[in-house]
């Protein structure tokens, strides 16, 4: 039988709900948050951690959904005009960080002609960056389709990154300002590689950001 610290590192290493909960996620559920609750471990910092991100999986779990290629999971922010959320390519290496992005919905159809200029965007600053490194804090385009009458793009994140409110939760109780210097001197040093390309763009907000707490860095989505 697995210990608690054992289950903890599974957990918090998840990519996808499949790989967790198995063929019955009620049961396996009820099972590891039996096992990793708090209240049997100590009210533990990590055990609160894990119970957390259980209940995220198993969230996801229930709210999973298809498109073509891709399995959309549950949303993971909202933008001044679109739905973000987390996606992998059905079929693909599920373990694979790589196999992850996210799918950016507009909510107006009016707005579908700025997620055309996204991907015109990423391209062209992909294509501009030649030997440096900046393009590492720009997602990378994916696909591109309907749903309904809006417009909808789907952009890698190459590495597992994080929202501002999980980012939050995950280095609890604060995030170091070191760190946070460090991230927000990337964002400047790519901010100022897009005004090289000759990119204009609007206001940016750290909502508008995924966080990369491995390399204290981020991708601009």
């Amino acid at each position: 039988m697995r210990t608690f610290e054992e289950v903890a590192k599974i957990v918090m290493a998840a990519k996808l709900t499949s790989e967790l909960f198995g063929k019955d996620p009620a049961k396996t559920y009820k099972k590891l948050m039996l096992l990793c609750h708090p209240d049997k471990n100590g009210n533990s910092i990590l055990a609160v951690q894990v119970s957390a991100r259980l209940n995220e999986l198993y969230a996801q779990l229930k709210t999973t959904i298809k498109i073509g290629k891709w399995t959309v999971q549950s949303p993971i922010g909202k933008g001044d005009i679109c739905d973000v959320h987390k996606v992998y390519e059905s079929g693909g290496e599920p373990k694979l960080a790589e196999s992850y992005g996210v799918l950016k919905v507009a909510r107006s159809a009016d707005d579908s002609d700025l997620l055309d200029r996204e991907k015109e965007t990423i391209e062209h600053l992909h294509k501009e960056a030649k030997t440096h490194n900046y393009v590492r804090y720009v997602p990378s385009f994916l696909d591109s389709f309907s749903i309904g009458d809006c417009k909808a793009n789907v952009l890698s994140l190459a590495r597992e990154c994080y929202t501002l409110k999980q980012l939050k939760e995950l280095v609890k109780p604060s995030i170091e300002p070191r760190h946070l210097i460090w991230m927000m001197n990337r964002l400047l040093s790519l901010l100022g590689y897009a005004h090289r390309c000759g990119i204009v763009h609007g206001a940016i907000t750290p909502d508008h950001l995924m966080y990369r707490p491995s390399d204290h860095g981020l991708v601009v989505v």
